[in-house]
């Protein structure tokens, strides 16, 4: 009996040793970032669903330019200025610098900076899961992300944006340090005029001026299904 006493208690030392030493949610999430800035350059294809609306989009990333090219809006930045083209509704927008939590592609990395409860959900030998609940009265949105075990980055994130509104992305392939055309990151200024002149329908330009081929792309990549 004494021999059992004495096996039940190391069992639960050791279970409870474990899960001490698991890493935290958000220290999981820092890590992510860190990795993520540690690129020079990174793309990914990304599928999204949102309210009911499903597409692919691509992202690029260079320093502290980027381009965002989705069915409905392509996002530009040269470093400098940010230039949003909605092509649904033919119309030019200059976003400001996000004060509260970002959800874009890149953003979602830095929300271990807010005041958010982190827990973890899920995790497989593929994924990690975790949750981001808002604190009480917050106006920040309930999140979910998944950290892919191989990767190490954010292959996943699910936005609640308000009820009945819900916005899934996931990183359907990758190429970490790849070449990027400097093309991606030029904002054409003619072209912007001829919306702001209501010269331009809308989507009627998508093919046009749709994402630049990845033929630019170097071939140092890190490419994998989603799961």
């Amino acid at each position: 009996m004494q021999r059992m006493r004495l096996t039940s208690l190391f069992f639960l030392l050791l279970v409870c040793g474990i899960v001490s030493a698991q890493q935290s949610p958000q220290a999981a999430l820092i890590e992510a970032e860190a990795k993520f800035k540690s690129f020079s350059s990174y793309s990914a294809t990304m599928g999204f669903d949102m309210g009911g609306h499903r597409g692919v989009g691509k992202v690029y990333y260079e320093g502290n330019k980027y381009h965002w090219d989705y069915v409905e809006d392509l996002t530009i930045c040269n470093g400098t200025t940010t230039m949003n083209y909605n092509r649904a509704f033919a119309s030019i927008s200059y976003p400001e610098a996000v004060v509260g939590p970002d959800l874009s592609a890149d953003g979602v990395y830095g929300l271990h900076k807010f005041a958010y409860q982190f827990s973890w959900t899920d995790s497989n030998s593929v994924m990690r899961r975790m949750k981001l609940t808002p604190p009480e009265g917050s106006e920040f949105p309930p999140v979910q992300i998944g950290i892919g075990r191989k990767s190490g980055l954010i292959e996943e994130y699910i936005v609640d944006i308000r009820a009945g509104l819900r916005m899934e992305m996931m990183v359907l392939d990758f190429k970490v340090n790849p070449v990027l055309d400097p093309k991606f990151f030029v904002i054409d200024w003619e072209f912007v005029k001829k919306v702001e002149d209501g010269l331009v329908p809308p989507m009627e330009h998508e093919d046009e001026h749709s994402t630049p081929s990845d033929g630019h792309e170097g071939h140092d990549h890190e490419g994998h299904d989603h799961h």
